[in-house]
């Protein structure tokens, strides 16, 4: 910026000393880059002439040459440093890519590890669902033993009370014959039914005890079964 800022100088100073149709003429002719240096430097010396206390060694030809070799020489350096900032976000980049890539790697084998204890879950609950219907099946097959045993102790019941009514019939013919003059011959007709009806309602008692044994039986595995 400096060295632009001397050349402006340069440049009013002169226009304010040459004739302006000089300065006109110079204007529109086409750029010539031997006669602009020839009259930068003209116009340099003719400057530094009207100025004793400046130094015609701060602007110079030799500078002017080199001045621009100097800026290259600045790029260059800001270019490799440049690139070696570059290098370095490269690595940083391989290294945040290498670190996802793991970090990835650990995320898919946690979802396969928890997809597997899922699926490992999904089983044991299948299975248990199985054993409960298992059971619930178990459990309606006992219902049913345990109502078929009901129904059977109910029928022993009705025998039973069949058999005392008989028995009480038995006793109400007894008793006739003996209002009858023959008591003996109402004894020897009457015996062996009342022997046959007293037997029968023995073997509906007993009967019945066995019924209800097995219902115990069938109710305590029916606990057991739902415990």
């Amino acid at each position: 910026f400096s060295l632009y800022f001397q050349v402006w100088r340069v440049q009013m100073s002169v226009h304010e000393n040459i004739p302006r149709t000089l300065f006109t003429k110079k204007v529109y002719e086409k750029f010539d880059e031997a006669d602009f240096i020839e009259r930068l430097t003209f116009r340099t010396l003719q400057q530094y002439k009207h100025e004793p206390t400046s130094s015609i060694q701060e602007l110079n030809a030799t500078r002017l040459h080199s001045k621009p070799k100097t800026k290259e020489g600045s790029t260059r350096a800001f270019v490799d440093l440049f690139e070696t900032a570059l290098v370095e976000l490269e690595k940083l980049r391989q290294e945040v890519d290498v670190e996802l890539l793991e970090k990835q790697n650990l995320l898919n084998a946690v979802q396969t590890k928890s997809k597997d204890d899922l699926e490992e879950v999904q089983a044991d609950v299948e299975l248990l669902l199985n054993e409960v219907k298992t059971t619930e099946g178990h459990i309606s097959a006992v219902s049913s033993s345990v109502l078929v045993g009901e129904n059977h102790i109910q029928n022993m019941q009705d025998h039973i009370r069949r058999a005392d009514d008989a028995l009480e019939l038995m006793d109400h013919f007894a008793a006739f014959g003996r209002v009858g003059n023959d008591e003996a011959a109402m004894q020897r007709i009457l015996g062996p039914m009342g022997a046959a009806s007293k037997r029968m309602r023995e073997r509906a008692i007993a009967q019945e005890e066995m019924w209800q044994k097995r219902h115990k039986v069938l109710m305590d595995n029916t606990e057991t079964t739902e415990g």
